[in-house]
Formats: structure tokens, C-alpha cells, sequence
């Protein structure tokens, strides 16, 4: 884990800070930087068509320790619905999770002393723009960064002054143009425990208060809509029990008898991982290059994670850790 005393983050003033997200992920790094910097005037908008089950995570966030730590929480149906509150007062720094191409265009005329991209996965330390768009979409987007200076990769914004990153010195390593923005704060796992007991508390009621050792369990991450009975099927072959969380954007569980669906598809999978960790002799994480083994890979000897995808994205930054 890096050492964040060696970022420059002593002195920085982010003064009247809003912050915008639209994952669970991003309230909690957002909690993390509000703790970390002592932001005491941080206004929190959360968008609510992007999150399955919000109305879940809003009860939560309103009856935990995390209604004490932003000044205020707003819920906005969309990013419009944000900028139409958000601007009716007064403001020094403006937080976003991404600053490419159609985000950007959308704040940066909102930008007012500082605009902060702070990290919502690996997706920050390295996109899969060069591998997912081609031919004319790709023109496209080559197109808009030089005639509207929003960024390729994450933190490229002409305007984007500072970039909030778990492990600043990962993002240096893979974004050496924008290094010189990276900034460090501890992050989720870090945060996650700032409320260890009230994460604790529902996870175990999503996973129906499994008895305190589990034996063998497999956790699949999904993503967007169905999962295939095949991976299914592979968890199933080595584990005594297999729960499954589905993609928050979608909430879409499976329907098999020998499977346990996690209620929440808004829970965090770090939150879920952490419990599972505690209970089990050997947990296997098979997820889609999600973040969570990012987040918790080498953190946790008896966890195994299986990246489905086997994505070159995924690699890189994990290269870039173990250095």
C-alpha cells in the first residue's frame, strides 16, 4: 500500500466541496476524501436512476455514522438534476467521477476554483477506451479531446486539476501525463471500516445470518444482466455454499435452488468479501475485472480471485500495484 504521507495532500483547501456519484463506490471514496482532507463543508448528490435498490442504500446511509460525515446528502434523479441544485449556491471545489468526453462537456462549465476527479474503480487507473471503440466512434472520441480538452483516459481533462486516487503512485505509473495531478487518500477498504459494524450488521441479513463458519464458499460478482449457468456450475464444483450479488446498475438475479441471492445488488462486493472472508475456510471470488480484487488482492490469504474476463485492464493495474 502506498504511503500517503508522501503525497502532497498537506495544506490542500478544498473548502465548499460538492461531490457528485452515482454508485454506492463513490459515496464511500467520496466519505474517505471528506475524512481524509477534513473537508467540513462537503454537499453530497447521489443519483438515483443509477443505483438498483437505492432506496435501501438511502435508508442505510441516513441511520449509519455517515449522515455526520457530509454536510448534506442530496438524492437527484440524473446529472441535470444535480447541476440544478447544486449551483444554486455557492461552491470552491466540484468533484466528479469522470472527465471524458460527455461528463466532461457536462461539468466543466460548472467548474469553479477546482475540479477533482476522484477514483470510481480501476477503470481511473486505466480505461479500456483503446480496446473498446473502433473505427469511426473512436475518430469520434479522438476528435472531441483535442477540440473540447476532455479527457482519453481518466484525469485527462484540460480542466481537471486534481485526480483523488486510493494509490496515487499506481496512477502515476500508468497515466505519466497526469501524474503531477494525483493526489492519495486511504480509499473503501479503509473506509469500510469506519462503520465495520453496521456493514457487518447487513451483510449478514442479505446473506440470511449464515452460521459463524461456512466451510468452503464461492462469491459471484455479475455483471450487467444474466450469468451463465456455466460459471454458475464452476462455482459450484469446489464449494460447499454459493452466493451470488448481482450487477447494482441492473439488479438481475439468477434462478437456481442450489444458488443464494444477495437482496442487495447496491452492496459494495468489498463490504460482502470482508464478512465472507471472517466465515469461511476458503472463499473464491469469480467476478468480471471487478474492482474488489484490486481493492482486497493480497489484503486477504484466504480469499482466491477469479477474474472471468481475464481483461488485460484488470492486469495492468494489478501489475502496477505489485511494483
Amino acid at each position: 500500500m502506498a504511503d500517503l504521507t508522501t503525497d502532497l495532500t498537506n495544506g490542500i483547501d478544498f473548502g465548499r466541496s460538492v461531490m457528485v456519484c452515482s454508485k454506492p463506490l463513490q459515496v464511500l471514496n467520496c466519505a474517505s476524501i471528506v475524512r481524509h482532507f477534513g473537508i467540513t463543508d462537503s454537499r453530497l448528490h447521489v443519483l438515483t436512476t443509477s443505483i438498483d435498490g437505492v432506496e435501501e442504500f438511502r435508508r442505510f446511509l441516513s441511520s449509519s455514522g455517515y449522515r455526520d460525515v457530509f454536510s448534506s446528502v442530496s438524492w437527484n434523479l440524473d446529472y441535470a438534476d444535480a447541476i440544478a441544485e447544486f449551483t444554486c449556491a455557492e461552491y470552491d471545489s466540484l468533484f466528479i467521477e469522470d472527465d471524458r468526453v460527455g461528463r466532461y462537456r457536462t461539468f466543466v462549465p460548472h467548474r469553479t476554483k477546482r475540479m477533482v476527479l476522484f477514483e470510481e474503480g480501476i477503470g481511473t487507473y486505466r480505461s479500456s477506451s483503446e480496446m473498446s471503440l473502433r473505427g469511426l466512434r473512436k475518430l469520434k472520441w479522438k476528435v472531441l479531446v483535442v477540440t473540447t480538452g476532455c479527457g482519453w483516459e481518466f484525469g485527462e481533462g484540460r480542466l481537471t486539476d486534481v485526480v483523488a486516487v486510493s494509490r496515487p503512485d499506481v496512477y502515476r505509473r500508468l497515466n505519466p501525463r497526469c501524474a503531477h495531478k494525483a493526489i492519495g487518500f486511504p480509499g473503501i477498504v479503509d473506509e469500510l471500516r469506519f462503520e465495520a459494524d453496521a456493514w457487518e450488521q447487513l451483510v449478514l441479513e442479505q446473506l440470511g445470518r449464515p452460521p459463524e463458519r461456512l466451510g468452503r464458499v464461492a462469491l459471484v460478482l455479475a455483471t450487467w444482466g444474466s450469468t451463465p449457468d456455466a460459471i454458475l456450475d464452476r462455482a459450484l464444483l469446489d464449494a460447499d455454499i454459493v452466493f451470488y450479488k448481482a450487477h447494482p446498475h441492473d439488479g438481475t438475479p439468477v434462478d437456481r435452488p442450489d444458488v443464494v441471492n444477495l437482496p442487495g445488488s447496491w452492496l459494495p462486493a468489498e463490504a460482502v468479501v470482508e464478512v465472507l472472508a471472517g466465515r469461511s475456510d476458503q472463499l473464491t471470488d469469480f467476478h468480471h475485472s471487478s474492482s474488489v480484487a484490486f481493492y482486497h488482492g493480497g489484503r486477504l490469504e484466504e480469499v482466491d480471485f477469479v477474474d472471468l474476463l481475464d481483461s488485460d485492464q484488470l492486469r495492468a493495474v494489478s501489475e502496477a500495484a505489485a511494483r
